[in-house]
């Protein structure tokens, strides 16, 4: 990522990360939609859930410790950091309905579902509070 004088002008990544993000809330919005209305879920199936909810938690985590690292440019730029605090709130709601859903949808690993949407919220909320 640049530097704040950059992102505070509107040329830097943040106005394509905050596009990134709506276009991801989109997908995870649609997913849930389809959710509601799919056949049930094997275990075998729920194994491959698990496995790929782990990985995107994981993935999007090191991203929002990336995005939490820059927040402290935006201090002096509270238009960048508002706009960033305002789709992430969206985004922590998504991701939190999405994880209801998907806990519901195969109860052999709501648990697991659970604790990572869980963390993942407290890694969205650390990314607000540095924003």
């Amino acid at each position: 990522m640049s530097n704040g004088k950059e992102m505070s002008s509107g040329t830097g990544p943040y106005p394509q990360v905050i596009a990134g993000l709506h276009e991801l809330m989109s997908t995870m919005t649609n997913f849930t939609d389809d959710a509601h209305s799919s056949p049930d879920i094997t275990d075998a199936e729920a194994k491959d859930i698990d496995d790929a909810y782990r990985e995107f938690v994981r993935g999007h985590q090191v991203f929002l410790h990336l995005l939490t690292g820059k927040g402290a440019l935006f201090k002096s730029t509270p238009e960048v950091g508002n706009s960033m605090k305002d789709v992430l709130r969206a985004e922590r709601d998504v991701v939190e309905s999405m994880g209801n859903v998907l806990a519901e949808a195969a109860p052999s690993i709501a648990p697991d579902i659970k604790g990572q949407t869980k963390m993942l919220s407290q890694t969205i909320t650390a990314a607000i509070r540095a924003h």
